[in-house]
């Protein structure tokens, strides 16, 4: 079986406990941590998860320790020991894209991840937020990010849509109607 069709099955796997166990969004948060960990030290905790000279009963050793350093939910910590059981910790990043798209399904929620160049005050971001949500027609998880070479404008990623009033957006659309006449 091709790893396409494994992280889904894990996806779903994890779905399900963390729907039984009614954490369904503490666990997206801890994923997200654990892949933008994973992401920042890719080489390093996958060579580490994959060295074969490194005994299973040591990695798991290391992985508690490290997890225990922070108060999370059981069942992600067991989650992660089996991915390093199965050797299957390079599908992190995939699993956790298909367990946001299975719990946005559940839930309803979409999340919005809006790239803006300053951070935006609280009364702006719920405007933001519920204009997604009326236009989008689905409750809206709301995620800011910081982009400064954006200058002026925003771009909001919102499940397959892309709003984008950026000025790079903007110029490009100027200059192709210059273009065309």
């Amino acid at each position: 079986m091709n790893s396409g069709n494994i992280a889904p099955r894990y996806a779903k796997a994890l779905l399900h406990l963390a729907y039984k166990k009614e954490c369904l969004d503490e666990v997206q948060s801890e994923l997200d941590m654990f892949v933008a960990l994973y992401e920042k030290e890719e080489n390093t905790f996958l060579k580490w998860a994959q060295n074969p000279k490194v005994s299973l009963t040591k990695k798991q050793t290391e992985l508690k320790k490290i997890m225990s350093s922070y108060k999370g939910q059981p069942i992600f910590l067991q989650f992660l020991l089996v991915l390093l059981c199965r050797n299957r910790m390079s599908l992190l990043p995939r699993i956790a894209y298909m367990y946001d798209k299975y719990r946005q399904e559940i839930t309803g929620k979409i999340k919005a991840i809006a790239e803006l160049p300053f951070a935006l005050d609280t009364d702006t971001k719920e405007t933001l937020r519920m204009q997604i949500a009326k236009h989008m027609n689905k409750e809206i998880d709301f995620v800011e990010e910081i982009k400064p070479e954006l200058i002026t404008g925003f771009r909001v990623h919102a499940g397959s849509l892309l709003f984008d009033t950026s000025l790079r957006t903007q110029l490009n659309r100027l200059s192709k109607t210059l273009l065309e006449g």
